[in-house]
């Protein structure tokens, strides 16, 4: 299964065999740790990225005996994701940041830089996705309903679990529409138990990204003339999430209606009051994106650096524009929005850094889906995932989420080089 998945895009053998098959078992191990170890042991992330940082150093070690340096694939993903990691770097080093992000992108795109060669076909990651869904649901059945927990997070938080159990139940779905055999059940399996364990997460940034992951998923069986399969995912998440997800359960048993909780969330952030309790998370994230603002306004160029961040905090408190939670809830800088935490933090030039990756990437979907290829329809879900993701939490800070987004992105950018445009009922 490896050995059909992953293969070099130059033509004949490489100059040392052995170190063209420790390459590919590397990032066959590194494909595993994400999907099925990652958020199953604690620190995980940290285990990762030494395994990343190996696999850099072993396919640049490759990259100088292949005498090729070049970049055929995955321009437009890895030249925007160093623009972003320099932005990261010297903010980091003039202002402040956070030491263990900037890390995970330094070495996340040396490491795309350096596998660059390597192209991965869609079983061997069909097969960890497809053993993956049966160990998170599993694991979120065994906290959430034998342990009480009240949200699913295995070694992690609920929102980094949830994030990345949506976008692997995403990239189950997608890919089940690709592969053949006993994998594409599976594949539907996978969707499924990934689906029900991000739902337990109780996250709402991947409840919200739920449409947009199916309207893409309708539009590919739509231009593959294969419309009806569409339809089952629409009715598992109308029917399912309800029932998956203990906080919409207990808020349409036992609280006011959402409509209520928005009023009541808009009232909160109005409200400045010394320690006032914020009752829902959406007031206080409101709260956050206000402050944010002000922040920005303060260096609106380069931003004020994760330091500089935290004082205007204390400022903005001891002006009372705000109540003391916002000091003590939300520690060192962390806004609950991925676009307001780089305008606060790194000012224009972070956001319009981020903006980047976002745009090259939608770019490259855009164009993939005119030429009628199934990764364009992928790319622009995964894409659109993290952007909606974005919007109420940071899901592109922490290290253990910028892994996902990185090795996803990494498959989804160079799966198309061998690929045969969409036909009716076809698979690689």
């Amino acid at each position: 299964m490896i050995c059909q998945s992953l293969s070099y895009a130059e033509v004949g053998p490489g100059r040392l065999p052995w170190l063209d098959t420790l390459l590919k078992g590397l990032v066959a191990l590194l494909l595993l740790g994400t999907v099925n170890v990652l958020f199953l042991v604690p620190d995980g992330d940290r285990y990762l990225f030494k395994l990343m940082a190996l696999t850099a150093l072993v396919g640049l070690a490759r990259r100088a005996v292949q005498r090729d340096w070049t970049l055929q694939v995955g321009r437009r993903f890895i030249f925007p994701l160093t623009a972003y990691a320099l932005v990261l770097f010297f903010s980091n080093l003039f202002l402040s940041g956070f030491g263990a992000t900037v890390k995970t992108y330094l070495v996340g795109t040396l490491l795309l830089y350096a596998i660059a060669p390597l192209r991965l076909r869609g079983q061997w990651l069909s097969l960890l996705l497809i053993f993956g869904g049966i160990e998170f649901f599993a694991f979120a059945c065994y906290q959430v309903i034998s342990l009480g927990v009240g949200r699913f997070h295995g070694y992690t938080h609920p929102i980094f679990m949830g994030i990345f159990c949506m976008t692997s139940a995403a990239m189950a779905l997608f890919l089940s529409r690709r592969m053949e055999g006993m994998l594409k059940p599976g594949l539907w399996l996978a969707t499924l138990t990934f689906f029900l364990a991000a739902l337990l997460s109780s996250t709402r940034g991947v409840v919200i990204a739920i449409p947009f992951i199916l309207l893409m998923f309708t539009w590919l069986c739509w231009k593959e003339g294969q419309v009806k399969v569409s339809l089952l995912p629409w009715v598992m998440a109308i029917v399912i999430t309800p029932f998956f997800n203990p906080a919409m359960l207990n808020s349409a048993i036992h609280s006011e209606s959402m409509i209520g909780k928005m009023g009541t969330a808009l009232n909160e952030a109005q409200a400045a009051t010394e320690d006032e309790k914020y009752a829902t998370s959406i007031g206080f994230r409101l709260m956050m994106w206000q402050f944010c603002i002000y922040a920005f306004e303060q260096s609106p160029i380069y931003g004020l650096g994760r330091d500089g961040v935290e004082k205007a905090k204390q400022e903005y408190v001891d002006q009372g524009l705000a109540p003391e939670t916002l000091l003590t809830m939300v520690p060192k800088a962390h806004a609950h929005n991925q676009y307001f935490q780089e305008l606060a933090q790194r000012g224009l030039i972070g956001l319009a850094a981020l903006l980047l990756v976002f745009s090259f990437s939608v770019r490259e979907a855009w164009e993939r889906i005119q030429a009628q290829r199934w990764s364009g329809f992928a790319l622009a879900m995964l894409i659109g995932a993290f952007m909606i993701y974005c919007l109420t939490e940071v899901a592109l800070k922490h290290p253990i989420k910028v892994d996902v987004f990185l090795i996803f992105g990494w498959f989804l950018h160079q799966y198309h080089d061998d690929e045969s445009p969409l036909l009716k009922g076809s698979a690689s």
